[in-house]
């Protein structure tokens, strides 16, 4: 006599190949969709008309840089104005002044360097920048 209801392990295969070609189905719908988004709102670099993009570039990566030389190597001030109102200070502040805010050396490893006290290193730096205000505050002045 043959048995009306499929066993367990054919039902469960009937279930997955059921579900496999409803992901295949959806997952096919999905690219479709997909392909058809970019191919309306994507354009080809080659379709673009010549005007579109620049053809050239200019790459200033040292053209406002200036460059100091310190103990510990040299140092890069990227802003012109700053580097040349660093460049008016005596030696010894203008390596102080650079090893403290740009390579943000403490004061401690800054006298190491220098073979100074921590406490001239902050005298001498609080002396710089009091040095550069004035003269930051003077060009201020004449630009106005």
């Amino acid at each position: 006599m043959d048995n009306p209801l499929p066993d367990k392990k054919e039902s469960a295969r009937y279930k997955f190949d059921s579900f496999c070609k409803k992901a295949l189905r959806c997952t096919g719908i999905n690219l479709l969709k997909e392909i058809t988004y970019l191919s309306e709102h994507e354009v080809n670099f080659s379709d673009l008309p010549p005007n579109a993009y620049p053809t050239s570039t200019k790459d200033d990566y040292f053209s406002q840089n200036q460059s100091f030389d310190t103990s510990i190597g040299s140092v890069v001030v990227k802003d012109f104005e700053i580097a040349e109102v660093i460049s008016k200070l005596p030696d010894v502040k203008r390596e102080i002044i650079l090893l403290y805010y740009i390579t943000e050396k403490t004061d401690e490893e800054i006298g190491e360097k220098l073979n100074m006290p921590r406490r001239t290193v902050q005298y001498q730096r609080t002396a710089a920048e009091k040095i550069l205000r004035k003269i930051m505050e003077e060009n201020w002045n004449e630009d106005k």
